[in-house]
C-alpha cells in the first residue's frame, strides 16, 4: 500500500525534499547561527571628488606628536579595485564587488611625525564617482588617550597619481582639490564586533603542558561571544565539551610566525553559569607558543577571556598584517542541519501518507497544502538571495521576521487565489492584451538597451569591426588594407555583421552608436520572436509572455548590446530558423523552411562556429517530423547550406594560401575544430559555470534542471515532450562546443540563451500544473518572484557565485577603457616627432588617434610579415610590430620621446622583465580604467 501511494504521489515528495532542504537551512541559519547585526557608529564622513572620475586618489597627511600604543583603521567604499597605502606602503588591496566594512591594524606603521595616507579607488560604475568613508583610530601609549583621523572635506583628491610621482611638472588641469561630503548617513553595519580586529594582540603565550583550561562563570545567556587562536602546533578548542575548532595542518605548513588568526563564535555553546574552554594540545613540540583569547557580550556587561597569568607570557610587536580566518560553522553545527532537513523531510512526508490512506484526502486539500509550500519555498528563496544584494550587509536577512513572513504570507497569497478575482483579472488581463504588452515591453527594453549601448567607447575587437566594415565601402566587401605593399585581405569572419555595419556607418557617423546598432535591433526584435516561438512550442500564451519578459529585462541580454560584436545578431538569426522551421510544421507550408534555411545561413554566416547548432536542427526536425522517412528527406533539404558552408571553406583556406604574408605567434583561429578533450585545457564543466550558473542565470537553470528531473518521472506528460526539443537545443551545442573548440567563452553559448529562459519556464509551469488547481494564478506569483531575483531592476544582487568579467551581467559599469577621454588629455602633450607604441594601434587607428608602432613581446598574439622580408606587422592596423624590449630600446635610442599607450591594460603581452623596464625607465604620465600611458624621458 506505501508502495503503491510513494508511487502515485512522488511528484509530492519531491517537493517536500525541496521544501524540507530550504525551510530546514533557512530556519537553521535565522534560530541557530544567525550573524549578529552590530551597529558602528564612527565620526566620519562619506566623500568623493568634486568633479566626475571613475578613478580618484584620496590623501591626507597628519602629525603624531607622541608615541602610539595601538592603531586601526576603519574603511568602507564602493569601489571595485585599488588600494590603501600609508607611509608609501600599501596595507589593503580593494577587491571587486567587496563593500563590507573592513578593520585593519595599523599599530606598528604609524610614525611620531609626519603620516600619509593615501587611498586609490576605481569605480566602475556609470553613475557613480568612486566614494568612501574612513576612520583612523589611535592610542597614545603616554596616557591612554584616544585620537581620531576622520574622512572629511579636509582631505584631498585627484584623478590621477602622476601628480604623486611627478612634481615636476603639471600636466592636468586637475590638481589636488578638497573632497566633498556626502549627505550620507554615517551608522555602519557590520556581521563582526570591531572588538576581534581593535583588542590588541600582543600578549603571547608558552604552554608547558599538553591542554589548557580556561573557566568562568556566566551570569546570563549570552547574546554574542568570540575566541580568536594562533599557535605553532595542531590543537583541539572545546567548549562546554564540544569541539568548536580544529586545526591538522602538515607540520612544514604550520603558521610558526602566528600571523593568521583564526575567529570562531562561541555564544551558541555557552550557557548561564559555569562554563569551560579546553585547549587540547596535538604535537610532540617542546617550544609550544600560541594566543587565545575572546570576549563574551551579556545585556549588561562582556567578559574578556584569556589564560591564566601563571602562564609564561612574552610580549612581542605582532606584524599589522596578520589575516583573520573566521570560521562559520562546525562539522555539529552542519551535522544538525543535515539530521534538522531529514527530520522535517520525514514528518512532512509521513504526515502527507497518513492524510492519504486513512482520509483518502481529496485532490483540492493536496493542491492547497502544496500550493502553500511552493509559494513559501519561493519567498524563502528570495530571502536567501537577497543576503546577496550589495546594499545590505551581510546576513541582513537571516532575522525572525522573514522566516516568519515567508510562512505567513502564502496564507493570505493563497486566500486572494482562491476567493478573489484581482489576481484572476490580471491573469485574464495578460491572455487578453498579450501582443500589445509584448509591443510595449519591446519598446521598453530597446529604451533600455539604447541607454547603455553608448555609454562605452569601442572595444579593441569593435574597432576591428570599425575598420573592416569601413573597408565594405571601399572595396566592396570586408576588408583591411594593413600596407601598400599587400593586397587587400578579405577578412572571412562575420560578413552578414559587417554588412549591417557598413550601412549603419553611412548612415550614422557616430562610431559607438553604428557598431553596436545590429546588436541593439538584434536583441529588441528577438523579444518578439522569442513570444512567438515559445507560443508554438508550448501552445502556453503564460510561458510564452514570462519568457519574452524574462529576456527583455535580464541584465546578461542588456549588457551583450553594449558588445558590438556577433551575439546579439546570432542570437536573432539562430532564433528565426528554429522559430520558421516550427512554423513550418505548424502550418505545413513549404516557404516557411525555406525561409529557415535562409536564417541558418545568415547564422552561420554571422558566426562560423554556429555550424555546431546545426545538428540541433537536424534533430529538431527528425523529432517534429511525422515518421523517420519525412525526417529524413527534411534533414537532407535541409543539409544543402552544407554545400554554402563548404564552398566558404574552400574560400577561405585558398585566401589563406595565396595570400604573400604568413602569420607569426599563436594562432587566433581558436574557432578551428579540434579533438579538444585529448588536450590539456580541456574543460568539461566551463558551459556549467559560464552559461548555467552565471550571476541572475542560476534561477532560470535551476527551472531548467526540475525539467530535466520530471522528464525522467513522467515521460509522458504532454508539457515534458514539448519541452525536450529545448533540451535537445541547448545540450547539443554545448557539448560540440566543449569537446570540439580549442577556446571556450561565454559569448559562443549566448545565443542558446532563449532556450535556457523558456526551457526554465516550462518546467516552472510543470510544477505549478502538479500542485495547484489555480496554475496559472501561482505561476504569476512564482514568475513574479523570480523575475525580481534574475533582474536588476528591483535588487542589486552582485555577490553571486561564478562571477565572470566576460559576461556583462552588470551593464550600468564599465568595462573597457575610456578612450574618448584620454585622447583630449593626451593630444596637447605630444608634438611631431614623438612616437607613439600601443598594445591595439587598431582601437587609435579607429578613433584617428596617432598611431606608428605596435608592442608584444611575448606574441600571445600574432603578427603578419612579408614572405619576402621578416617585417613584423600588427594584424589588423598595419602598424609595424616590436617584438622584442631590444626593438623598444633602438626607438628611444633615436634621441625622440616615446610614449607607451597601454589600453587596454594587458599584461601577459610582456616577459615579466620586460614590463618591468617599461615601468622603471618610463614614468606614468597617465592612468584610468584599464588604462596607462607611460612616457620617456623621465
Amino acid at each position: 500500500m506505501v508502495k503503491k501511494v510513494l508511487r502515485k504521489n512522488i511528484n509530492y515528495f519531491l517537493l517536500f525534499f525541496i521544501v524540507s532542504f530550504v525551510f530546514s537551512y533557512y530556519f537553521w541559519r535565522v534560530f541557530y547561527v544567525s550573524e549578529p547585526i552590530i551597529k558602528l557608529d564612527i565620526r566620519a564622513k562619506w566623500i568623493t571628488s568634486p568633479f566626475r572620475s571613475d578613478q580618484c586618489y584620496f590623501k591626507k597627511s597628519f602629525f603624531i606628536r607622541f608615541p602610539i600604543k595601538e592603531a586601526w583603521i576603519i574603511f568602507k567604499s564602493n569601489g571595485s579595485s585599488g588600494y590603501i597605502s600609508l607611509n608609501n606602503r600599501i596595507i589593503f588591496h580593494i577587491n571587486s564587488f567587496d563593500y563590507n566594512i573592513k578593520f585593519l591594524d595599523v599599530s606598528n606603521m604609524l610614525f611620531k611625525s609626519r603620516n600619509t595616507l593615501l587611498l586609490k579607488i576605481e569605480n566602475k560604475n556609470v553613475w557613480e564617482n568612486p566614494n568612501m568613508i574612513l576612520e583612523i583610530v589611535y592610542i597614545s601609549s603616554l596616557d591612554n588617550s584616544i585620537h581620531y583621523i576622520v574622512s572629511d572635506k579636509s582631505w584631498f583628491v585627484t584623478f590621477s597619481n602622476s601628480i604623486i610621482e611627478n612634481n615636476e611638472e603639471n600636466y592636468y588641469k586637475y590638481t589636488w582639490l578638497p573632497a566633498k561630503e556626502l549627505k550620507r548617513q554615517t551608522k555602519l553595519y557590520n556581521s563582526y564586533n570591531i572588538d576581534i580586529f581593535t583588542i590588541p594582540l600582543n600578549k603571547f603565550y608558552f604552554l608547558n603542558k599538553d591542554y589548557l583550561k580556561i573557566n568562568f562563570f556566566l551570569n546570563s545567556k549570552p547574546y554574542y561571544a568570540w575566541i580568536r587562536i594562533s599557535s605553532n602546533f595542531n590543537y583541539q578548542v572545546f567548549v562546554n565539551n564540544q569541539l568548536v575548532l580544529s586545526q591538522t595542518t602538515r607540520l612544514p605548513d604550520l603558521d610558526t610566525s602566528l600571523r593568521q588568526m583564526t575567529t570562531f563564535r562561541i555564544d551558541r555553546f555557552l550557557q548561564k553559569g559555569k562554563n569551560e574552554i579546553f585547549l587540547s594540545v596535538r604535537t610532540n613540540k617542546s617550544i609550544k607558543k600560541f594566543y587565545l583569547d575572546g570576549m563574551v557580550y551579556t545585556k549588561n556587561n562582556k567578559i574578556y577571556i584569556s589564560p591564566s597569568c601563571n602562564l609564561i607570557k612574552w610580549t612581542s610587536n605582532l606584524s599589522p598584517r596578520i589575516h583573520f580566518k573566521f570560521i562559520e560553522y562546525t562539522m555539529q553545527e552542519w551535522s544538525l542541519f543535515i539530521i534538522l532537513f531529514c527530520l522535517i523531510f520525514l514528518l512532512l512526508s509521513l504526515f502527507f501518507t497518513v492524510l492519504i490512506v486513512k482520509s483518502k484526502i481529496n485532490r483540492r486539500i493536496k493542491n492547497i497544502l502544496a500550493t502553500y509550500l511552493l509559494i513559501s519555498l519561493f519567498l524563502m528563496i528570495l530571502f536567501l538571495s537577497l543576503n546577496y544584494d550589495i546594499r545590505f550587509v551581510n546576513g541582513y536577512f537571516y532575522k525572525k521576521k522573514y522566516f516568519i513572513f515567508s510562512l505567513i504570507a502564502p496564507i493570505f497569497i493563497l486566500y486572494f487565489v482562491l476567493k478573489k478575482n484581482f489576481l484572476k483579472q490580471i491573469s485574464f488581463l495578460i491572455k487578453k492584451n498579450v501582443n500589445v504588452m509584448i509591443l510595449i515591453i519591446t519598446f521598453i527594453s530597446f529604451i533600455l538597451r539604447f541607454k547603455y549601448s553608448i555609454i562605452e567607447t569601442l572595444h579593441p575587437d569593435e574597432s576591428a569591426l570599425y575598420l573592416k566594415a569601413m573597408g565594405m565601402w571601399k572595396y566592396f566587401y570586408p576588408s583591411i588594407k594593413l600596407t601598400k605593399d599587400l593586397p587587400v585581405w578579405y577578412v572571412t569572419t562575420s560578413e552578414f555583421l559587417s554588412f549591417w555595419q557598413a550601412i549603419f556607418l553611412k548612415i550614422f557617423h557616430f562610431r559607438e552608436l553604428a557598431i553596436r546598432l545590429p546588436s541593439l535591433i538584434s536583441s529588441s526584435l528577438a523579444i518578439p520572436i522569442i513570444f512567438l516561438f515559445s507560443k508554438i512550442l508550448t501552445k502556453n500564451i503564460y510561458v510564452s509572455f514570462f519568457s519574452a519578459l524574462f529576456f527583455a529585462f535580464l541584465p546578461s541580454s542588456i549588457g551583450m548590446v553594449s558588445f558590438g560584436r556577433y551575439p546579439s545578431l546570432l542570437l536573432l538569426m539562430a532564433l528565426c530558423s528554429l522559430y520558421f522551421l516550427y512554423l513550418f510544421f505548424e502550418e505545413n507550408k513549404y516557404r516557411f523552411f525555406i525561409i529557415s534555411i535562409f536564417c541558418y545561413l545568415f547564422t552561420y554566416f554571422t558566426w562560423q562556429g554556429s555550424i555546431f547548432f546545426f545538428p540541433a536542427i537536424l534533430l529538431n526536425i527528425f523529432y517534429l517530423a511525422k515518421n523517420f522517412r519525412i525526417g529524413i528527406k527534411l534533414s537532407f533539404t535541409y543539409s544543402i547550406v552544407l554545400l554554402f558552408i563548404g564552398l566558404h571553406l574552400l574560400f577561405r583556406f585558398s585566401l589563406v594560401l595565396g595570400f604573400p604574408a604568413i602569420l607569426y605567434g599563436k594562432s587566433i583561429s581558436g574557432l578551428t575544430p579540434t579533438l579538444a578533450f585529448f588536450k590539456p585545457f580541456f574543460s568539461p564543466f566551463y558551459y556549467l559555470w559560464n552559461f548555467f550558473l552565471v550571476p541572475f542565470h542560476q534561477f532560470l537553470s535551476l527551472f531548467f534542471g526540475f525539467g530535466i528531473l520530471y522528464l525522467i518521472i513522467s515521460p509522458k506528460s504532454k508539457l515534458n515532450k514539448r519541452i525536450i526539443p529545448i533540451f535537445i537545443t541547448v545540450f547539443i551545442p554545448l557539448f560540440f562546443m566543449t569537446c570540439f573548440l580549442e577556446i571556450y567563452n561565454y559569448r559562443y553559448s549566448y545565443y542558446l540563451l532563449p532556450y535556457l529562459i523558456i526551457g526554465g519556464l516550462m518546467s516552472l509551469w510543470r510544477i505549478c500544473e502538479l500542485y495547484s488547481r489555480n496554475k496559472i494564478i501561482v505561476f504569476i506569483i512564482l514568475n513574479v518572484i523570480c523575475f525580481s531575483i534574475s533582474t536588476d531592476l528591483i535588487f542589486k544582487i552582485r555577490n553571486f557565485p561564478y562571477t565572470n568579467p566576460q559576461i556583462k551581467n552588470y551593464y550600468d559599469i564599465y568595462y573597457y577603457s575610456r578612450i574618448s577621454k584620454y585622447f583630449s588629455i593626451l593630444s596637447p602633450y605630444m608634438s611631431d616627432g614623438d612616437v607613439v607604441v600601443a598594445l591595439q594601434p587598431h582601437l587609435l587607428k579607429a578613433y584617428n588617434f596617432r598611431h606608428g608602432l605596435y608592442i608584444e613581446t611575448r606574441l600571445v598574439l600574432p603578427v603578419v610579415s612579408n614572405t619576402q622580408h621578416f617585417l613584423p606587422l600588427h594584424r589588423i592596423a598595419g602598424d609595424k610590430s616590436l617584438i622584442t624590449i631590444e626593438d623598444l630600446k633602438k626607438i628611444e635610442a633615436s634621441g625622440r620621446r616615446v610614449w607607451i599607450i597601454m589600453s587596454p591594460i594587458i599584461k601577459n603581452f610582456f616577459y615579466p622583465t620586460d614590463l618591468a623596464y617599461i615601468r622603471k625607465k618610463y614614468f606614468l604620465f597617465y592612468e584610468d580604467i584599464n588604462t596607462l600611458v607611460f612616457r620617456i624621458p623621465r
